[in-house]
């Protein structure tokens, strides 16, 4: 499978000390997601970052109470949704 481009990640997120790595890379990895392919698995995201479900559990909670994600409920897996926008992003930068 060939990758390719490039990942916009807030500066603001990078810099947040309340913010756990796991729960980082957890960000970076939904962002690199299109939008019709943010309803995913606890069990898909396990694997794909290789951490366990408390640890997954712990990252995703602190990016909701820090205000980058929301979380929906969806039948049989979540939807998550970045709540940092490529205008807080472009904003960020400029700082």
């Amino acid at each position: 499978m060939a990758v390719k481009g490039f990942i916009i990640v807030p500066k603001r997120l990078i810099l947040d000390d309340r913010i756990s790595n796991n729960a980082k890379i957890l960000f970076i990895y939904i962002r690199s997601l299109s939008e019709s392919f943010r309803t995913l698995r606890n069990s898909n995201l396990k694997q794909k970052l290789g951490i366990s479900l408390k640890t997954l559990q712990n990252a995703k909670a602190e990016l909701v109470k820090y205000g980058y994600l929301k979380i929906y409920r969806r039948k049989s897996a979540n939807y998550y949704y970045i709540l940092i926008g490529k205008k807080a992003v472009d904003n960020e930068q400029t700082k």
